[in-house]
């Protein structure tokens, strides 16, 4: 799977959804439920919308959804529109596959990301998994910190690999093999439906 870079432009109405792997099963008789963790991975999906455009700005467009070849190739969706500034951390020794994550090279005594901020953190798959911090992460004196955060990650990354803090993004396939544009009176609009790429 090859990596298509994303044309520039204008995103507009994009949707971040994310799949949480739960049952809930509700008695009739007394209206209770329980719910039920299910195996399988949680995945993001993603849509947005390209705003209208003319004949010259909608020929990239095209051309990236047939280069995409359906849900074969990826590409990289921005999920945040003003996440933060500086520098990005890298993965310290101790990290597993779970919801939290060891962090390095961090402002020293600070709180440099928040609950709500997106990551995006490469695996040793080649995958790269989007997750969201569900705590502030404090770092102590030396700049290192742990991250808590959703969904789970499902490998562990390499020690010093660069997770993504500045500018995230969904690794994303489109979902449906079928790809088109509409057009009205000359002007082309695009509605992109993704899901992550695991």
């Amino acid at each position: 799977m090859a990596e298509i870079p994303l044309p520039t432009g204008d995103l507009e109405n994009v949707k971040i959804e994310l799949d949480q792997n739960f049952q809930v099963n509700r008695s009739i008789w007394t209206g209770r439920r329980r719910v039920s963790g299910m195996p399988g991975a949680q995945r993001w999906f993603g849509s947005f919308n390209v705003a209208r455009m003319t004949e010259d700005e909608e020929r990239p467009w095209r051309a990236f959804l047939l280069s995409l070849r359906g849900p074969v190739h990826r590409f990289r969706l921005p999920v945040a529109c003003n996440q933060r500034t500086g520098t990005n951390p890298t993965v310290r020794t101790g990290a597993g596959s779970g919801t939290t994550l060891p962090l390095e090279n961090l402002p020293a005594n600070a709180t440099p990301l928040l609950a709500g901020h997106y990551l995006t953190v490469p695996l040793p798959s080649g995958h790269h998994r989007l997750v969201m911090l569900t705590e502030d992460l404090q770092t102590n004196g030396t700049g290192q910190g742990t991250a808590t955060l959703t969904p789970e990650l499902m490998q562990i990354p390499a020690e010093g690999t660069v997770v993504e803090t500045i500018a995230p993004y969904m690794h994303a396939a489109l979902i449906d093999p079928r790809q088109g544009w509409q057009v009205t009176n000359g002007v082309s609009a695009f509605t992109i439906n993704a899901e992550e790429a695991l």
